[in-house]
């Protein structure tokens, strides 16, 4: 059960409190519907398995935490950071494997160099959110899932594209399409074109959707 309803916003010493409440493990946790003091900063922390669903987290930082199998459906995430924590001599990176972000608002958010394989991201807001891969690591976002979600100019420059799920992902001005990025396994479904154009016809970024689709389809072999 969530704790929506405290007075004061959660705090890093308050969800360490809960962890340790819950048997020392955030497995299972759930904050579902908290709003988190701003800027919070959770990094290199273990939470698996923790439940954020419609929590707010501005600007928090999960730099350097594993958050495999978390669920954050519908959670605030404007401007958090799930990048990389320099704990030297070796840094960490955010883990996100089989996290579930179904409409989550990570608007210009960074996953940079995050571990995002068979992450769902399925209609999320990711509008300026930041992909960009570290160059020492695999760049792949196998399986993740961007059905339906909104990545206007989002940067997934360097990520590999292996098997990820797009059909009807809003793409424009989004940098998915610049060497080495591979679109060959990418999984699009019925995607048909045109679709980036939205509701309200646009014809200026309807021909740099178009520019897009053809070089994605190039990559692809389509073409």
């Amino acid at each position: 059960m969530g704790d929506g309803t405290e007075q004061s916003p959660f705090t890093h010493e308050d969800v360490l409190r809960r962890i340790r409440e819950n048997g020392g493990t955030a497995e299972g946790l759930d904050l579902s519907g908290s709003v988190f003091e701003e800027e919070i900063d959770v990094s290199n922390l273990h939470l698996k398995g923790i439940i954020l669903n419609k929590a707010v987290l501005v600007r928090a930082k999960f730099n350097g935490s594993n958050l495999s199998n978390g669920q954050l459906r519908g959670a605030t995430l404007l401007e958090a950071k799930f990048n990389k924590y320099d704990d030297k001599p070796f840094p960490k990176f955010t883990i996100l494997t089989s996290a579930d972000l179904r409409c989550a608002d990570p608007r210009e958010a960074g996953f940079i160099g995050a571990f995002l394989d068979n992450t769902n991201f399925r209609k999320a807001t990711l509008t300026d959110a930041n992909f960009t891969i570290d160059g020492r690591r695999t760049p792949d976002l196998r399986f993740t899932d961007f059905r339906g979600a909104d990545l206007f100019s989002a940067d997934f420059t360097g990520r590999t594209f292996t098997f990820t799920k797009l059909e009807g992902a809003y793409i424009n001005w989004a940098k998915i399409t610049e060497e080495p990025i591979y679109l060959g396994d990418a999984d699009r479904g019925n995607y048909q074109i045109g679709e980036e154009s939205g509701e309200k016809p646009n014809y200026y970024s309807a021909a740099h959707c178009y520019r897009h689709l053809k070089m994605w389809y190039n990559h692809s072999g389509v073409l």
